[in-house]
């Protein structure tokens, strides 16, 4: 699929956040996700290239953000063994993405 242009969600396993983000890997895990854009030819062999516009961490049943973070320059390779799954929003994002999964 090409997600140049398109608006993206992508969840990395924990520790591969804090791999990312240099930050020491304690015992309480998190969720992580990625929201973005994706660039034109964001597919390589090694990953995903995406223009991240935040990286945040989630803790608790509920998902709750507890911590985000920029990057400068906002272009990153998401290496394809850090991420668990990619959800794909679209061409534009209009307010605050409420994203994940929650029971039906």
């Amino acid at each position: 699929m090409d997600l140049a242009g398109k608006y993206v969600a992508v969840w990395l396993h924990d520790e591969a956040a804090k791999l990312f983000l240099a930050l020491p890997q304690p015992t309480t895990e998190s969720r992580w996700s990625i929201l973005g854009m994706g660039v034109p030819d964001g597919e390589s062999v090694a990953g995903l290239w995406i223009e991240v516009d935040t990286l945040r961490e989630h803790k608790g049943a509920d998902a709750n953000i507890v911590r985000h973070w920029k990057v400068t320059p906002p272009t990153c390779l998401i290496r394809w063994e850090w991420i668990i799954t990619v959800q794909v929003w679209g061409d534009e994002v209009k307010e605050e993405p409420k994203m994940g999964f929650r029971p039906a």
